[in-house]
């Protein structure tokens, strides 16, 4: 069948999956263990292309594997102590107990995690009690992607590849489908019994990110846009050590280089900034305590064009060889030092859920860094791959569960035919701006305002520069289907920046990955609350609220 752009596909299934991360797919597999009608829709192949394909390929469980005294109990603590106490208690409960269960899970999907002598090979990160960090033998996210794609595929579910979802279809509070559009410019009429969010992160609203070029935070607009409320959206880690690999920054695993092999992070002027700092212990190198010291410096001259040297001649040099392999690929063999900077690496906030994973619609569950409240106001390392797992996991069962007990549902014609007519509007459109040039501005006015270290005057500057790129995006076109999608994908980039700027300029203070150099200290009670934006009319409307369960869906 030959389509033309702005021609219509329509499918359907009895869950509905967007997002093709390790979220993602680990909801695809427990939908169909449950019996149901799967199909899993991203932007690029499921499995690679996301931020779990890159990720440093460990993941933290409470298994006492290594400790015996280790448990559910101080995992959670660890991991609350972390987010400063803003985290939702009942959501790190999910994921501590959680944890140990996808050890085995995992293994029956066929990933290969790294094993001594038939035990599970387990090491200690900082911020973490006690040894629960469990990697694959590949030592990169696609160790856990590849192996959970081929065992969704022989379950049986369906994948769409290259289309990206525009909008959530709405009926009566209940979500009952999806409209998207691919890069050849065709339209696509989902209809589900549930539909599950594992869109990933944010992290291309920025300059400099080690995040896949698909983390452009659609999942985020989308929910706000269906009227649902976000969380904790200014909490955006910045991991320390990157290394700038021609377009893209690529991670130095600081945790195994500097807090395991003892290697130095130095200024210009020769001094090793976590002695400088007092963040030694492990306790205090955490991802926000190193990179705000790093950009402190880089903000005071100290550096080598904004970055510091990895110094790795402190390793001993009997050791130096083995922990090399924590380095970026293509580093030379011999390498001793290496420029390094911070680099967006995970959004804390997100979509508010419970422990079942739904939303507050109907129909409309979430899972992986879409959503805000299991890390609070920063993630410890290993928690992110723990996350999409457990939840990944609930996520499926519970949509599954839904889809089982209700018969598929009519769309609500208004809105489906809405947005086809707003995409066919955008496909035809033709304009002067271009949207390369209109991105690389929003990721310069995010970077320079809205980074590890903030003020009130560079977020009110941010929050004028996104306001005249909104402006600014209604002169695109010309382009093409691409160009369209390209526009499509800014104006939900916009909306997200706006969503972390809004919010980063609510909380007067600072806390975890949230560094105000106007407020530097952290005030508690004051602010241990959780600020939250939502949708109010055609406005932007934010709020503060007590920490808490949110509330079951209505």
């Amino acid at each position: 069948m030959s389509l033309r752009p702005g021609e219509i596909i329509d499918r359907q299934a009895d869950v509905i999956i967007i997002g093709g991360g390790g979220a993602g797919l680990r909801a695809a597999i427990a939908a169909r263990e449950k019996g149901a009608d799967v199909l899993l829709v991203s932007k690029s192949p499921p499995g690679y292309a996301n931020n779990t394909a890159i990720a440093g390929g460990a993941f933290a469980a409470a298994g006492g594997w290594r400790e015996p005294r280790d448990n559910p109990d101080v995992y959670q603590g660890d991991t609350l102590r972390s987010g400063c106490f803003i985290n939702n208690v009942r959501l790190v409960q999910t994921v501590a107990r959680g944890s140990i269960q996808q050890v085995s899970d995992l293994e029956r999907f066929g990933v290969n995690l790294a094993r001594m002598e038939g035990a599970l090979r387990v090491s200690q990160v900082p911020g973490h009690t006690y040894p629960r960090n469990i990697g694959c033998v590949e030592h990169i996210g696609t160790g856990f992607s590849v192996p959970l794609r081929r065992y969704a595929l022989k379950l049986g579910a369906q994948f769409l590849e290259g289309v990206i979802i525009t909008r959530l279809i709405k009926k009566d509070s209940t979500v009952v489908g999806a409209v998207g559009v691919d890069e050849h410019g065709q339209l696509h009429s989902l209809k589900a019994k549930a539909i599950i969010l594992a869109t990933g992160g944010l992290g291309q609203i920025y300059r400099q990110t080690n995040n896949a070029l698909e983390s452009t935070g659609d999942g985020y607009a989308l929910a706000y846009e269906a009227g649902l409320p976000l969380q904790d959206m200014e909490f955006v880690q910045f991991y320390p050590t990157c290394v700038q690999r021609r377009a893209v920054m690529a991670l130095a695993a600081y945790e195994y280089l500097v807090f395991m092999g003892g290697a130095a992070i130095r200024n210009t002027a020769g001094q090793d900034i976590l002695e400088l700092y007092g963040l030694r212990s492990p306790q205090a190198m955490t991802r926000d305590h190193l990179a705000q010291a790093m950009m402190r410096e880089i903000k005071a001259g100290r550096s080598h064009d904004g970055f510091l040297t990895l110094d790795l001649t402190t390793i001993p040099e009997a050791r130096r060889e083995r922990f090399r392999s924590a380095l970026p690929r293509g580093m030379p063999p011999e390498t001793d030092a290496l420029l390094v900077s911070p680099a967006v690496h995970y959004a804390m906030g997100g979509v508010q859920i419970n422990e079942r994973a739904e939303t507050a619609l109907k129909g409309l569950y979430a899972a992986g860094e879409v959503c805000g409240g299991v890390h609070g106001a920063n993630r410890l390392a290993g928690n992110a791959l723990t996350d999409i797992f457990v939840f990944g996991d609930i996520a499926g069962g519970s949509a599954a569960a839904r889809a089982s007990a209700i018969p598929m549902p009519e769309l609500d014609g208004g809105g489906v035919k809405e947005e086809i007519n707003r995409l066919r509007e955008l496909l035809s459109k033709t304009g002067q701006e271009r949207v390369t040039d209109l991105l690389a501005s929003l990721k310069k006015t995010m970077w320079d305002n809205v980074g590890v270290i903030r003020d009130e005057n560079g977020l009110k500057r941010a929050i004028s520069e996104i306001a005249a790129l909104r402006e600014a995006l209604d002169r695109v076109g010309g382009g093409g289907p691409r160009e369209s999608l390209q526009a499509i994908r800014l104006d939900k980039m916009l909306t997200v920046a706006e969503m972390v700027t809004r919010s980063a300029l609510m909380r007067r203070e600072s806390r975890g990955a949230h560094y105000r150099s106007d407020c530097p200290d952290q005030k508690d009670p004051e602010w241990r609350c959780n600020a939250v934006v939502s949708k109010a009319g055609e406005k932007m409307a934010l709020s503060v609220h007590p920490v808490s369960t949110p509330p079951s869906p209505r």
